[in-house]
């Protein structure tokens, strides 16, 4: 078992990443609440920092920015992928010729500047494990893969054993526990709640080393250009076809 890098006081950056979201865009509270299905005021704890969302609107959250769950709760902390978006453009534009795929990494090293150079280190969940939607279940199976006791997993968490067991049965961990138990396991935060892998199927290499020193050291607003950009660049192909 890997040593658990995340600490129980771990501060959670949720509040501070849903507004530089929202900025971006150019969104009210009240439009976000609105485009994402939630009502204002319970955004409005979450941006403050009074309340920290729960699983099911930390995922209606991510999929709406294009974000991994990882980057949600921890920002930059995390080793995972960043924005989902950006990556799975990416993979459209892997499949295109190699003079589309050179517009993009020309685009992504403009916006990086020279001075960027630094290796980028990423952490991809490991091979495919079977696990679904459902996070209890998912608990259960990685729990048993890594043959440990409920008992085990409790002391890791400082919860009794039998809010454990409830883990595995109808209670979704709140956020601090979901980094734990993803450090833990060994897999995303992303992955465990939604049986998603943060993966990706680029295989053109450069392009692939390309994009995910974007995905680390891009602002929000040059990710929203370059998905933007790769967004028209396939619709283009589309009409070429």
């Amino acid at each position: 078992m890997s040593t658990i890098k995340t600490k129980k006081n771990e501060k959670i950056l949720i509040k501070d990443i849903i507004k530089e979201l929202q900025y971006s865009l150019r969104l009210s509270v009240a439009e976000l609440a609105d485009m994402i299905g939630i009502k204002f005021y319970t955004l409005r704890s979450y941006e403050s920092g009074e309340k920290i969302p729960p699983l099911k609107n930390m995922i209606l959250l991510a999929n709406f920015f294009g974000i991994s769950l990882d980057y949600l709760n921890l920002r930059d902390k995390t080793p995972y992928i960043h924005s989902t978006r950006l990556v799975s453009l990416t993979a459209q534009i892997d499949r295109l010729d190699s003079t589309k795929r050179y517009q993009v990494e020309n685009n992504v090293n403009t916006l990086i500047g020279k001075n960027q150079t630094a290796n980028i280190a990423n952490i991809l969940d490991r091979k495919n494990i079977g696990l679904t939607e459902d996070i209890h279940k998912n608990i259960s199976l990685l729990r048993k893969e890594k043959n440990l006791t409920q008992q085990k997993m409790a002391e890791y968490l400082n919860i009794t054993q039998p809010q454990a067991y409830r883990y595995e049965k109808d209670c979704i961990p709140p956020a601090d526990n979901l980094i734990i138990l993803s450090a833990m396991m060994d897999v995303s935060i992303h992955y465990l709640a939604t049986g998603q892998r943060l993966d990706y199927d680029i295989r053109d290499d450069y392009l692939k080393e390309t994009i995910l020193k974007a995905d680390k050291l891009l602002s929000l607003e040059d990710k929203k250009f370059l998905c933007k950009l790769m967004e028209n660049i396939i619709e283009q192909t589309k009409g070429e076809v």
